[in-house]
């Protein structure tokens, strides 16, 4: 089986919600076993993740970062 991408480094040590993101972003290189066993979450535990919604301050996150973008795209065109 092939390697983890340089990326991927250091992500052992991440929160866990950042092991899934990883996971999920790599979903097509690896298998979801696989991965799961190496970054030391469960199968389960993925699913649940993928089942949650997005918390009040990730909601958040996204409107302001919609706002940056918005504003830097304008600042840009002038």
């Amino acid at each position: 089986m092939g390697r983890f991408p340089d990326e991927g480094h250091g992500v052992l040590c991440e929160p866990k919600a950042v092991r899934f993101k990883f996971i999920e972003e790599h979903r097509s290189a690896f298998s979801i076993e696989l991965m799961c066993r190496v970054m030391a979450v469960s199968p389960r535990g993925l699913r649940a993740y993928r089942s949650r919604p997005a918390s009040r301050r990730q909601r958040s996150d996204k409107v302001t970062l919609a706002h940056i973008k918005e504003q830097s795209r304008l600042s840009l065109g002038s």
